[in-house]
């Protein structure tokens, strides 16, 4: 609002394009899970005697409403070069750990081409999306845990998920220099942003 009063008062208004955009959405949470306590549960990843996990074959790293699956330095060299039966038995093993999450927590299991193919890092094994409500956090103490109930860093809403969710939307609003007043778009994606401010921007 300052900034708008200082405009006017300027007398800048007219020739200035306001705009306001967000970054992402939220959806509300209610419960953490820890896919590294399944890790560590099947034997996939170790901890030291402080608490730290020291050496890993497989590694959950939260990216909220999803989580990235890594292999280890040597699990990596095993899953290139190992024979066939000896990589799919340890594929095995992640498999069967990550089934012990309970299937109300996990929406999808998305593969490393899938994840590539989706822009995201494929360098992972693979990734996993929660089902709205819950999300990822990278602890290995508990296999999850309510929101209410944590003392650590709780998040009562969140993002991180897969984009095509509905109503999982965030704004784009322009006014000023340029905008024709009172027009409304239903939908734009996100890379129309930039070529629509360079326009403005002549």
């Amino acid at each position: 609002g300052r900034f708008l009063k200082a405009l006017e008062e300027t007398g800048d208004m007219e020739k200035t394009t306001v705009v306001v955009l967000g970054d992402n959405c939220q959806i509300d949470t209610h419960t953490a899970v820890y896919p590294n306590f399944y890790l560590k549960d099947a034997g996939l990843l170790s901890i030291s005697g402080k608490g730290a996990i020291q050496s890993y074959d497989f590694y959950a790293q939260h990216c909220d409403g999803c989580c990235y699956i890594y292999a280890g330095k040597e699990m990596k060299r095993r899953l290139k070069k190992a024979p066939k039966q000896e990589r799919e038995e340890c594929m095995k093993q992640l498999r069967t750990a990550l089934r012990q999450i309970p299937d109300e927590m996990i929406s999808k299991i998305i593969s490393r081409k899938q994840a590539k193919e989706l822009g995201a890092d494929d360098e992972c094994i693979c990734m996993l999306e929660a089902v709205p409500g819950y999300y990822f956090q990278n602890g290995h103490e508990k296999p999850y845990e309510r929101v209410e109930e944590m003392t650590g860093h709780k998040m009562l809403a969140t993002h991180g998920y897969l984009p095509d969710l509905p109503d999982y939307e965030t704004f784009f609003m322009m006014s000023g220099y340029g905008v024709a007043a009172g027009e409304r778009m239903d939908q734009m994606f996100l890379w129309d942003e930039a070529p629509t401010l360079a326009t403005i921007l002549g």
